[in-house]
């Protein structure tokens, strides 16, 4: 199990779909992913269902972020490493924290907890983030988490008919 005092990271289960499908269709949030139109449900039940937890077969690993005091491990976010390299030994990372429970530090605790287990289990030895340069909070709460600004990727993502610029940060683990 991934844990701190506070967290949990848990696996992935079928009744999460519910959390994915209301995360997933946010439309405001699609400007931090790829995502371009709403998923359904079933697709997301079936994601859920038959996620594969072999992180180099699947190229990535999305766990559940929630609070060690919750018996119910109801989700307060969740937290991915995708894009996995096994050759370089490099992935990139990403999180979401629900709003209720944002800037109360779990989302500092979680990207360490997971850099952690991705250094030590996995054997990884670089992260990178890929965040929009006009989010500002989060590009410090990367800097909080010992990443690095390596870089400025210009009009990288497209977003709708915008491009933004994006920070690219990295931590050597």
């Amino acid at each position: 199990m991934i844990a701190s005092e506070r967290l949990i990271l848990r696996p992935l289960e079928a009744y999460d779909a519910d959390f994915l499908y209301e995360w997933e269709n946010d439309s405001s949030l699609w400007m931090y992913s790829d995502t371009i139109a709403p998923l359904s449900k079933t697709l997301l039940y079936d994601y859920a269902s038959n996620y594969d937890a072999d992180i180099f077969k699947a190229r990535q690993l999305r766990l559940i972020i929630t609070m060690k005091d919750d018996p119910q491990r109801l989700p307060i976010g969740m937290i991915d490493i995708f894009d996995l390299d096994a050759r370089h030994l490099r992935a990139s990372i990403g999180i979401l924290i629900i709003p209720t429970h944002r800037k109360q530090g779990f989302a500092r605790e979680a990207i360490n907890l997971l850099a952690d287990y991705a250094y030590k289990i996995i054997g990884l030895k670089s992260l990178t983030a890929y965040i929009p340069t006009i989010n500002k909070s989060s590009i410090s709460l990367f800097t909080s988490c010992d990443f690095s600004d390596v870089g400025i990727l210009r009009q990288w993502h497209r977003y709708g008919q915008e491009y933004l610029d994006v920070a690219l940060m990295q931590r050597i683990l």
